[in-house]
């Protein structure tokens, strides 16, 4: 089936840190044979998802009265 590596690049995240490690969202699709529009939506959702937990983070550390 799949050896190591296409398991590990299968793994949720990798083509997003890829894509920072090569420089460029083209490398990285070029790398992995996907879109590159993929690795852009993903980038977004997981900066997205970055700020929400910021967010909520400092709603725990400050409780309003």
């Amino acid at each position: 089936m799949f050896d190591e590596a296409s398991k590990e690049m299968a793994r949720p995240g990798v083509p997003v840190e890829l894509s920072y490690a090569k420089g460029s969202i083209q490398a990285a699709a070029r790398e992995l044979a996907i879109d590159p529009g993929r690795i852009s939506k993903w980038r977004r959702s997981a900066a997205a998802a970055t700020a929400q937990k910021e967010r909520s983070n400092v709603a725990c550390q400050y409780p309003t009265y």
